[in-house]
């Protein structure tokens, strides 16, 4: 079944990016969304990640519709945040058998463990957040629209 979403949306991109997939690394990392470095044939890569049919309703996809611009945003303003590529328009794309998934560009980093962080990475995240607290500004605030829950 992943392998079947996998081709679908890596067909996708081959033709949204008019490039040729050469290989790919998944990422077993969050909750049930399929997540991948591809990797194309001009050296280039970018992530991938498909929003699981079961937890995404359309109503939650707006929502994420809406982040995705935000995070774009950001990423315009000098956040240090992944930008999202947009295709006619819209940052989540549809695959040819219905798979909804966003394509962002690749950066490289590392999950430090929980008390590892040292005083000049706490320092740069701080700036990084200050930076991201005034590119929001210009957004109003709004209600959450789910409470995060493991069981969902």
């Amino acid at each position: 079944m992943n392998q079947n979403i996998r081709e679908d949306i890596f067909h996708s991109v081959e033709e949204l990016f008019v490039k040729k997939v050469s290989g790919f690394k998944e990422i077993d990392r969050g909750f049930r969304n399929l997540k991948w470095i591809v990797y194309f044939d001009d050296h280039t890569s970018v992530f991938i990640k498909q929003y699981n049919q079961k937890r995404f309703d359309e109503e939650k996809l707006s929502h994420v519709k809406t982040a995705l611009a935000i995070q774009d945003m950001a990423h315009r303003h000098g956040v240090c945040c992944s930008k999202v590529y947009e295709f006619d328009g819209q940052h989540l794309i549809t695959s040819h058998q219905g798979q909804t998934f966003t394509v962002l560009e690749m950066m490289e980093g590392n999950v430090l463990p929980p008390g590892k962080a040292s005083s000049a990475q706490m320092f740069s995240l701080g700036q990084a957040l200050g930076k991201l607290h005034q590119s929001l500004s210009c957004i109003s605030p709004s209600k959450l629209f789910w409470i995060p829950n493991k069981d969902r």
